[in-house]
């Protein structure tokens, strides 16, 4: 990265920009905005956005052959059939189905939500 262009670059930011850039508090930033960014740093950072950026990388690393061999051991058409979370979870390994949980479990254990595993929204 070339030194200058960033020097230029924050003298044409606001004083809140070049602040940030410093590492320092954003001045003047709205409490929305800063309750927002707490958020979403929270959001990505909790236990069921690792769970599901782990089901993502396990998902785009099968073949779609492979993925057709998971689909035939399951015993449906389309994994969207599935009975329930517990009817899921017996065809992959502890750890994937350690992830599914987390993921269906999010708004709690007792409420079951399989909409961004495998049901269509």
């Amino acid at each position: 990265t070339d030194p200058e262009a960033l020097s230029l670059h924050r003298a044409d930011a606001s004083p809140e920009v070049a602040d940030a850039d410093r590492g320092g508090a954003v001045k003047g930033a709205s409490k929305a905005a800063a309750d927002l960014l707490r958020r979403t740093r929270r959001i990505r950072e909790s236990p069921v956005a690792a769970a599901k950026r782990r089901l993502l990388e396990y998902r785009n690393a099968l073949t779609a052959e492979q993925r057709q061999v998971i689909t035939r051991h399951i015993g449906l058409p389309r994994a969207n059939d599935v009975g329930g979370l517990h009817d899921l979870q017996t065809h992959f390994d502890a750890e994937i189905a350690e992830n599914l949980r987390l993921v269906a479990k999010e708004r709690g254990e007792d409420r079951e939500n399989l909409e961004w595993i495998c049901r269509e929204p």
